[in-house]
């Protein structure tokens, strides 16, 4: 590429310290002589991730770097298990900075203002600097804002899961602007959704209960898209007309599980075992906000992130076919965003938090998602990502929020703003 190099490797070998040493080594087999302002890493949390990280570090130097743990690694080759993912991003036209706040749980808007604050301190590169066109100012954004959140105290409790997160993202966009330029998820952990323990990287260094984000100030182009593959059942809507945080306890004034099995078609036992996923309409763009229900606690309904009273509740369905479909969506909305849907050859970088859940729910398909980006971006690409527990970022003419099932993808372009 002539403005941006990114080089990717894993490695699945046992040993902690070698395991982050070959996957830099790999990752910087793709590296030209630009300037390396950054690397993001995620691994098992089966590895000592000290030594892991101390293995990368010997190779890659103490370059800003961000990651987090996840039970499946993203590549360009695949989705790695047990494994280490380490990407190397290098370019004279971006500038990187990161910070990590501890306690999160415990003022998670402030975790999130200040971390982000403290990463944009350290930026010492104007992005506009070149551009004299006021068109191009008001078309790309000058910064990506890479958020990276802890699991375990963020799904802990009935009142925990995607509330910490809001609240961290509402801390985020107290400073930045609230539209496409957040892209991020929460960490993962070997297993099945055990939420035991998951951990944050953030240069060098292992977090837990943390915040940890990376500011990129780009004069290259970039976009984020999100999208999810799922859609509304007709006539199966509801009203939420009693809610506390993210526990839905009525729909239409009724109990709420009574409602839910009616509208899914559903008795009650069945209710409880498939637990349909819910959407809110956003009014501001066309995109259905996802609410996975972990749980039916006696009347209740447990999901995934808060909900308002007086919103209107839909069950959604999707199958395979428009899960790898969403994929591709994702990617071209990044791609519109970017600027380059008519130029996909000159992408230099993919970079996907995935949800942990649609790679569940394809199971021996789920390879496809990556054949998606193939498609549209070339197998030599660059693509890097982890699989999450949640999923942060702004759809299409919407705002920055927590997601579900979902899919935000970024891509930054080979392509100057400035031209």
């Amino acid at each position: 590429m002539e403005f941006i190099d990114v080089g990717v490797g894993w490695s699945d070998e046992r040993d902690s310290f070698s395991a982050g040493k070959i996957a830099a080594k790999k990752a910087f087999e793709s590296i030209g002589e630009k300037r390396v302002v950054a690397s993001l890493i995620f691994s098992s949390t089966q590895y000592d991730l000290k030594q892991m990280l101390e293995g990368a570090k010997s190779v890659i130097g103490g370059v800003p770097q961000i990651g987090a743990t996840t039970k499946w690694g993203i590549s360009n080759e695949g989705f790695h298990e047990r494994s280490v993912v380490v990407s190397v991003i290098a370019s004279d036209l971006l500038d990187f900075s990161t910070a990590a706040s501890k306690d999160a749980s415990v003022d998670p808007f402030k975790a999130g203002r200040k971390a982000v604050e403290e990463a944009l301190g350290k930026i010492k590169t104007n992005p506009y600097s070149e551009v004299e066109d006021a068109k191009l100012i008001a078309r790309y954004k000058p910064f990506i804002i890479f958020t990276i959140t802890d699991t375990v105290t963020s799904t802990s409790g009935m009142h925990g899961g995607g509330v910490i997160d809001e609240s961290i993202l509402k801390g985020v966009c107290d400073l930045v602007d609230v539209g496409s330029s957040v892209v991020g998820g929460a960490a993962g952990e070997d297993g099945a959704y055990k939420f035991k323990e998951t951990f944050q990287f953030c240069d060098w260094e292992v977090y837990s209960d943390s915040f940890v984000c990376g500011v990129m100030a780009s004069k290259l182009k970039f976009g984020i898209g999100v999208r999810h593959g799922f859609r509304p059942v007709k006539g199966a809507s509801a009203l939420i007309t009693r809610a506390e945080k993210r526990v839905i306890h009525e729909l239409n004034g009724k109990p709420a599980d009574e409602v839910y099995a009616s509208i899914s078609g559903l008795d009650l036992e069945r209710l409880k075992e498939k637990r349909p996923v819910l959407g809110l309409y956003d009014p501001i763009g066309e995109f259905y906000w996802l609410k996975a229900c972990f749980q039916v606690k006696g009347h209740s309904l447990v999901v995934n992130a808060p909900v308002k009273e007086n919103a209107c509740v839909n069950v959604m369905e999707t199958n395979k076919g428009d899960q790898i479909k969403s994929t591709g969506d994702s990617l071209r909305e990044a791609l519109t965003n970017a600027g380059g849907e008519r130029t996909p050859e000159k992408v230099a970088f993919v970079y996907i938090p995935n949800c942990t859940g649609r790679t569940n729910l394809l199971g021996e398909e789920a390879s496809k998602q990556l054949t998606e980006v193939s498609k549209i971006v070339g197998k030599e690409t660059a693509v890097v990502g982890f699989h999450t527990y949640g999923e942060h970022g702004a759809p299409r003419n919407s705002v920055c929020g927590f997601h579900n099932l979902t899919i935000p993808t970024l891509v930054i372009m080979d392509e100057p703003i400035y031209e």
